[in-house]
């Protein structure tokens, strides 16, 4: 059954690559880091120390790794996600630090210092303050999804673009209701031009070469983190010169997870403010569906996850009241993530919109 399942997602894959190559236009991070080291009581360092990374983000279970002759230790290539590490060396009080939040292009640095004792207990050590010390990105703004929902940016990530400092331009993020990505084509940052903004979702650029316009829409509660990345960007992030967006997708776990969410925005919620019996009033109504399930199908093997957006909208101004113009589209997105070998993950999605 395991051979099965790699096989479909490799032939999957290999399709997907066929057909829809990957620009090399913007590819910006999917993953960031946690290193550190550990040292004694007296600043000593202790090589041979194990270090154990645990997280519900990572497949395969929990990742180990052993301290190197100078006392550090590196865990790479991390998904988004929190995550806590412990420590253990004969001779001294095993610790452990929870709560690590882990975004995008991140490389975040966690010291330990060692107590002697023998004692079984762990000590869990407060969280202090994680500072990125490798990254001088400018505007390098990070935000999660609970974040974003919390947000009234339109539910789109051209809403979410106009609360970085330093970006300028268009207000609207779309309906109330809207549900879809939208367009960073009418956002400058600072004092670049509307096509120097880039949108990256999962690796994959999406802006048309010719006119900068987002040509993939996704739907906004597939989103696990947005990151906005200004001037002194990595190298892997090229050919702009205002702000970088990269949306990272959700993704399965070990457990199964469903959720689903409707919005409704109609004429009767709208305020008549003209006294006037023959002004006719601009209408708008808009119904949005969503669906998704997360999980596995071969657990610390094989992730799946997916999703269906439906959206309806009805709009018309004062002077068309009486003919309102009609949308509808229906967007996809089906993910999947398997652990091929101890060091290596590979993953896949296919994101469409149809009518």
């Amino acid at each position: 059954m395991l051979n099965r399942y790699l096989g479909m997602f490799l032939v999957i894959t290999a399709i997907t690559v066929m057909l829809f190559p990957v620009s090399a236009f913007a590819q910006a991070s999917r993953v960031g880091s946690i290193e550190g080291r550990v040292d004694d009581a007296e600043g000593a360092v202790l090589p041979g120390a194990t270090i154990t990374l645990s997280s519900a983000n990572l497949i395969g279970g929990d990742k180990v790794s052993v301290t190197g002759a100078d006392g550090t230790y590196r865990f790479p290539a991390l998904p988004p996600g929190t995550y806590a590490v412990a420590v253990n060396m004969g001779g001294f009080i095993p610790q452990e630090q929870a709560g690590i939040l882990v975004s995008v292009s991140q490389k975040l640095q966690v010291i330990f210092t060692m107590q002697l004792g023998t004692t079984d207990e762990v000590t869990v050590l407060g969280q202090p303050p994680l500072v990125d010390v490798k990254n001088s990105s400018v505007a390098n703004a990070v935000v999660t999804a609970d974040f974003a929902q919390a947000l009234p940016s339109g539910r789109s990530a051209a809403g979410l673009i106009n609360y970085i400092p330093g970006v300028v331009g268009n207000t609207d993020g779309g309906p109330a209701g809207g549900r879809t990505l939208g367009s960073g084509r009418d956002h400058s940052a600072f004092g670049g031009t509307t096509q120097g903004t880039q949108f990256v979702f999962d690796g994959v650029a999406m802006n048309s070469p010719e006119g900068g316009e987002v040509e993939v829409k996704m739907d906004f509660d597939n989103l696990q983190e947005a990151s906005f990345t200004g001037v002194a960007g990595a190298a892997e992030v090229g050919g702009y010169s205002g702000i970088v967006v990269n949306l990272i997708s959700k993704t399965g776990t070990n457990e199964l997870h469903a959720a689903g969410n409707f919005f409704y925005r109609g004429d009767e919620w709208n305020s008549q403010n003209s006294t006037d019996p023959n002004f006719r009033q601009a209408t708008s109504n808009n119904k949005n569906y969503h669906v998704d399930i997360g999980g596995p199908l071969v657990r610390d093997r094989l992730w799946a996850y997916g999703s269906v957006r439906r959206e309806t909208s009805e709009e018309a101004s004062e002077d068309f009241a009486d003919q309102p113009g009609f949308d509808k589209n229906l967007v996809y997105l089906v993910k999947l993530t398997t652990q091929l070998t101890e060091g290596s993950k590979l993953s896949a999605h296919l994101n469409t919109e149809r009518d």
